[in-house]
């Protein structure tokens, strides 16, 4: 960003204030927002490009992840079979064994979901990281230019 006339006052009036340069900064930002530059902008994804996206994903899967799948589709299993057992006593393998393949598609479609869910949250992290980095980057800049603006400064402008 590079600082215009007004800019330039807003420093000086600070620092003749005894602010510190932080103070100047954390000013300088509220009171020139709108002069500043906009973070970068990040898509915003459709849930059908999320599925894409993550469908991509389970194709390059490695063995040990598909493994790891597969072990907790059947954990989720044992745990509706026990529960069968207990709702259904003599009856619960036959019902079981009838229900399987619904309780598995419902328990994928919950890994599904919930994998999805997770995609969602990491590119949402990405993009405020990158945002929180750019404002970062805005103060450092501000800063230094703004040092100069302070009459201890050996390239203090003369006027």
């Amino acid at each position: 960003m590079k600082l215009n006339e007004q800019h330039k006052e807003f420093a000086v009036k600070c620092f003749a204030r005894f602010m510190t340069r932080t103070e100047v900064v954390k000013a300088f930002l509220k009171e020139f927002e709108n002069d500043l530059p906009p973070p970068p902008e990040f898509e915003k994804f459709s849930e059908e490009e999320y599925q894409e996206y993550y469908n991509e994903k389970e194709q390059e899967e490695t063995i040990k992840q598909k493994r790891i799948r597969k072990e907790y589709i059947a954990q989720e299993l044992k745990k509706h079979e026990e529960h069968y057992t207990v709702i259904h006593g003599t009856d619960a393998s036959t019902k079981f064994e009838e229900d399987r393949e619904k309780l598995q598609e419902g328990i994928r479609q919950a890994l599904y979901q919930s994998e999805l869910l997770e995609a969602k949250r990491n590119y949402y992290l990405d993009c405020q990281g990158e945002r929180e980095d750019h404002r970062e980057e805005l103060k450092r800049d501000i800063s230094n230019q703004l040092r100069r603006f302070n009459i201890t400064h050996p390239r203090f402008p003369n006027k």
